[in-house]
């Protein structure tokens, strides 16, 4: 069906075969940055760190379509009017082939050095991050990527044009060069999970080539929409087939009564049915549908590049999560995170990290979560996506321990004290309820009583203050001993901290003392037993029994 234009389309290859007109490719761009700095502000603060990361991506977008490159810009490669490409533009921008082609008029024989192999070696050795000169490589790649949103480049369809002069111009490109891109709703394509720049070119492609028609693949038999309505022929103002629509064509306003428009019934079409021959693959794409998929794909076309900037450069993330957020984190390669001051760097995809935590005067590292784990300080993560990684803190806890410590002879009231990991006392930076246990003990009868008293620290204080009489014990029942010859030894009162009320206080070490009291009990009258306790052969010791 196209015998009779080839010889006019040969003609015109050596005046060009532009994709999206450069001034569209620019524009895609720039949009796809604005999206950026609207909804990841974060990630686009790190973008700016490199001047103007508008001018250094557009102006790869732009000269992408110089020098005859236009030709590996398909997806599959080229083989359509004569012309046939060894390259696709994966082949070309992303795997970095040798490629070739031959022009009606020239032949071309090259390898591609704006690769994304290209920008994944201008690296900055000492930090991991992109260079400039990696991002002006990335900028060649985005176009290749824009592309695979224009169908033509989806469908095999060679499209030469000349500034829109000639009737072979795929309306797509042409009507839309300085059309307005609107800001994506969702993600339309489907680029979560991203295995690499690969699946990336490859989903882009898919979901292009599925639902669009180019200008002279409508109904070609090599997939597309499916058409679900038609106008019945010469309807007015004109005629279309329509397919089901799309989530961008209900965000975008081009999903009517019937559905989206896929295909325009056109001269050729009704010159065709004139002849009695009903043939679909005769309809063509006018203006109003061009402008209408480039609605619905210039925003797919602003997640795509992002996706892309977001694969070459994945963000890592340092969250401080713990009670005061006075730990920290840096990394190594060096200059990257120092966090808690810089808590987000970009690094080139495939760069190692080394995460390593430090405690505080106040806080403990505890261990790492989310996209990290484990319990080490040091932790080492491989960027292929961005990544979150959470180190957590928790307050650095006082040790609590018993004033006097140890076998002493010392008059009551005795403390508490809080004291840090180098034993110097600090100030309770909370209450701290400690419950004591006393068990005074006889070397003649063994365990007299025991009993629990709280005593509490209150946040700011270093120390508080107990007393456990020697001899009256509101826990104990008095009682009497039965007196013998023979004395006791004078007994011993053993305190230990049975509970801190402040969690994950430290109980363990400086934890217990032993307190000789000198006389077991007090007189008498205040107490169990008498000064020195007695005991008889046929007869324990008398002893105090907790209530």
């Amino acid at each position: 069906m196209y015998g009779s234009r080839l010889a006019l389309i040969l003609s015109l290859f050596a005046v060009s075969l532009a994709a999206h007109e450069q001034p569209t490719h620019q524009n895609l761009t720039v949009a796809a940055l604005n999206y950026t700095k609207a909804n990841d502000p974060g990630r686009f603060a790190l973008l700016q760190q490199y001047g103007s990361i508008y001018s250094t991506l557009a102006a790869g977008a732009w000269n992408e379509d110089n020098d005859n490159r236009f030709v590996f810009h398909f997806l599959p490669n080229l083989n359509d009017l004569g012309e046939f490409a060894t390259c696709s533009s994966a082949d070309w921008g992303i795997a970095g082939l040798s490629c070739t082609s031959t022009l009606p008029f020239t032949n071309i024989g090259r390898v591609d050095d704006h690769t994304w192999p290209d920008a994944l070696s201008a690296v900055d050795s000492t930090t991991g991050a992109p260079t400039l000169l990696g991002w002006a490589h990335l900028g060649y790649v985005v176009h290749l990527l824009e592309d695979l949103t224009s169908p033509p480049h989806t469908r095999n369809s060679a499209h030469p044009c000349k500034n829109g002069a000639f009737g072979f111009c795929d309306p797509f490109e042409w009507e839309n060069q300085l059309a307005t891109v609107s800001f994506p709703n969702s993600d339309y394509i489907g680029l979560s999970n991203l295995s690499g720049p690969q699946d990336l070119f490859q989903r882009v492609r898919n979901y292009t080539h599925d639902h669009y028609f180019s200008a002279r693949t409508v109904f070609n038999g090599d997939g597309g929409p499916i058409p679900t309505y038609e106008d019945p022929d010469f309807a007015l103002p004109a005629a279309y087939f329509y397919g089901d629509c799309l989530q961008a064509s209900r965000d975008f306003g081009t999903c009517g009564p019937h559905g989206r428009k896929i295909a325009y019934k056109g001269g050729s079409y009704y010159s065709l049915q004139n002849e009695g021959v009903i043939d679909r693959s005769f309809a063509e794409i006018d203006t109003v549908i061009a402008q209408e998929q480039f609605r619905e794909l210039g925003p797919a076309t602003v997640t795509a590049v992002v996706a892309l900037i977001r694969l070459y450069a994945p963000m890592l993330t340092v969250q401080l999560q713990g009670d005061n957020g006075t730990g920290s984190v840096t990394s190594s390669p060096t200059t990257g995170i120092n966090c808690g001051t810089t808590c987000t760097a970009l690094f080139v995809t495939g760069t190692t990290v080394t995460l390593t935590a430090a405690d505080s005067s106040t806080e403990l590292f505890s261990g790492w979560s989310q996209d990290c784990s484990g319990a080490t300080k040091t932790v080492t993560v491989t960027l292929t996506a961005d990544m979150t990684c959470v180190a957590n803190f928790s307050l650095r806890l006082p040790v609590v321990r018993l004033n006097p410590f140890g076998n002493q002879s010392v008059a009551p009231p005795y403390s508490i004290d809080v004291v840090n990991s180098q034993l110097t006392v600090i100030p309770a930076p909370g209450d701290i309820t400690v419950t004591l246990l006393r068990e005074v003990i006889s070397q003649c009868s063994g365990l007299l009583f025991s009993s629990n008293r709280t005593v509490v620290v209150s946040q700011g204080q270093s120390s508080a203050s107990y007393n456990f009489n020697a001899g009256r014990d509101p826990a104990c029942n008095k009682r009497r001993p039965v007196p013998d010859s023979r004395s006791c030894q004078p007994s011993m009162a053993a305190f230990s901290l049975a509970d801190s009320g402040f969690h994950g206080s430290c109980l363990q070490g400086l934890m217990q003392g032993i307190v000789n009291v000198g006389r077991e009990f007090s007189p008498e009258t205040a107490g169990c037993a008498s000064i020195s306790l007695t005991c008889n052969r046929r007869q324990p010791c008398g002893r105090c029994t907790q209530k």
